[in-house]
């Protein structure tokens, strides 16, 4: 049986990792890991990893020599930036970072790595690869236990405030005012058992998100301001395509609309340079945001549900049939394990 360990740094892991520790289990590998299913994980979301499910299959253990190496360096690699190094020249690691900031951090091209927020208008640099936040299997397993049938046509925008999403807040002004003239809005903050019933019956979810960051070395007094100091890097990008780049667009909030069946509200991913595993296809997958013709966006809505009531429930039910076959965390797994052997073909023979 094929062996897969899993380093958390921090003790306390992300989202995607136990995400891919669920997936490679059901791929039929061992799971090895520093930590166990009832640490503290660091995650939000309807229903998070091993809330439902066991984490049983999970051997702790004080040394992790079985075969690859994941290590979950959302937080950073901590104290293991100089072992990590050794244990590469003889065996395959790879790099998984969720974090908000992942668009600012470089990494050793000897490392997979696989980063949420890929843009590839900004990119950094190292042998970087596109993941999903993605779905666990808990919450996989309470959306097929939930009546997804009785959709009505309101739409669900309860963001948490906070001063680091810029998307959010310009739409509030160009999308938002105009979106609540044809369409009922449900704006509270709910609990997570409240909000899996508020996903059950909406048709469109507003699944946005993300920072603007325009090109900062390219201003003369910036650059030489930095030159030398802590943030000199921080803006070091290995491309910088484009006048003013999403960063941090990725959420739970887009998966979990996809997988309870609703349409999902996003940024264009091929204008805005985001990149999946497995991209959706606007107006099938996602309900796609132009930002130079926003403002049209609510009344062209409003015609598709009155010319075809069903238009965007159909939607919802693509998307959902979307997330399901490249996002649960058997296909994840799947995905990240044929990207490491065709980087690591040697080992992996």
């Amino acid at each position: 049986m094929p062996q897969v360990d899993f380093l958390i740094p921090t003790q306390k892991p992300t989202h995607i990792a136990c995400c891919l520790m669920q997936g490679f289990h059901q791929l039929g590998w061992e799971v090895f890991a520093n930590v166990d299913s009832s640490n503290w994980i660091d995650t939000r979301g309807i229903s998070t990893p091993f809330a439902r499910t066991s984490g049983d299959f999970i051997q702790k253990v004080g040394q992790l020599v079985h075969g690859l190496l994941i290590v979950d360096v959302s937080k950073g690699q901590g104290v293991y930036v100089d072992s990590l190094r050794d244990t590469l020249k003889h065996r395959p690691v790879i790099l998984v970072n969720m974090d908000d900031a992942a668009n600012f951090v470089d990494y050793d091209e000897g490392y997979l790595t696989f980063t949420t927020h890929y843009n590839r208008l900004a990119l950094r640099h190292g042998s970087l690869r596109p993941i999903g936040f993605s779905l666990s299997q808990d919450i996989v397993d309470l959306a097929a236990e939930t009546d997804l049938t009785r959709k009505q046509d309101y739409v669900i925008k309860n963001f948490t405030p906070s001063f680091q999403q810029s998307v959010r807040n310009s739409l509030e002004l160009c999308f938002i005012e105009g979106l609540k003239n044809h369409f009922p809005l449900h704006e509270e903050l709910t609990t997570p058992e409240q909000y899996a019933q508020e996903l059950a019956g909406a048709t469109l979810v507003a699944a946005y998100g993300g920072e603007y960051l325009p090109p900062m070395m390219r201003n003369t007094y910036l650059r030489e301001r930095m030159a030398g100091g802590p943030q000199a890097g921080l803006y070091d990008f290995k491309n910088f395509d484009t006048e003013s780049a999403v960063l941090r667009w990725d959420s739970w909030r887009f998966f979990e609309a996809a997988l309870f069946a609703c349409a999902p509200i996003q940024l264009d991913f091929d204008k805005y340079g985001f990149e999946l595993p497995v991209k959706p296809t606007p107006w099938e997958h996602y309900i796609p945001i132009d930002m130079t013709t926003v403002s049209a966006l609510p009344a062209r809505l409003r015609q598709m549900v009155d010319a075809d009531p069903d238009a965007l429930a159909r939607i919802g039910r693509q998307a959902r049939a979307w997330v399901l076959e490249h996002y649960a965390p058997k296909p994840v797994a799947s995905y990240v394990l044929d990207q490491a052997r065709a980087f690591w073909p040697q080992f992996f023979g």
